[in-house]
């Protein structure tokens, strides 16, 4: 599995279920909204189609290279968020 430069999700601080990535932040966006995982992210949190949605965007780093504890890792986790880098709100569907 090749690891993603960038992720765009939806969760904030939490486990990231549904997302989208790619090699650019708008790649990363492009395919979260184009996956499938978007609309089944607004289903899963119950937003009414318009309401304004956060999509966070992310570098992501190998599992190895990030400061998750050992213990608390995942054996399936190949990789992680990493930093922060924008908000873009979007509509609900």
């Amino acid at each position: 599995m090749t690891i993603p430069k960038f992720c765009a999700t939806c969760a904030a601080d939490e486990a990231v279920y549904e997302c989208g990535t790619g090699d650019t932040p708008k790649e990363a966006f492009n395919d979260f909204m184009d996956n499938g995982d978007f609309e089944a992210y607004c289903a899963a949190a119950i937003l009414a189609p318009g309401d304004d949605v956060d999509v966070f965007i992310y570098s992501v780093i190998a599992i190895e290279d990030s400061d998750w504890p050992e213990d608390e890792r995942d054996p399936k986790w190949k990789w992680c968020l990493d930093d922060y880098l924008e908000t873009r709100i979007v509509e609900a569907v």
